[in-house]
């Protein structure tokens, strides 16, 4: 599955009010399970991207998550642009 495939997995109003706001969870994340954006983030994931996986929250499961959230952020942005785009007609 494509970064654009994985990225429309999380709904609109997910990304919208989660994802891409002024408190920009992707950028404060660290891989930690004390860390209140990174743990943000693995709920998402595991709720919308991954639903059938097995919950894991070790530093290398959420590094990984971390990770995969840093390359979707330009994707999760565009779509962002589109879905406010499309609302605004």
């Amino acid at each position: 599955m494509g970064i654009r495939e994985t990225a429309k997995r999380i709904p609109d109003k997910v990304r919208s009010l989660r994802i891409i706001t002024e408190d920009d969870p992707i950028g404060k994340a660290i891989p930690s399970s004390s860390n209140y954006e990174m743990m943000l983030l693995a709920e998402i994931w595991y709720e919308f991207v991954e639903p059938n996986k097995e919950k894991a929250y070790c530093p290398i499961c959420l590094d990984n998550i971390l990770t995969k959230f840093r390359i979707m952020k330009d994707t999760l942005i565009e779509l962002e642009k589109e879905y406010k785009t499309i609302n605004a007609i």
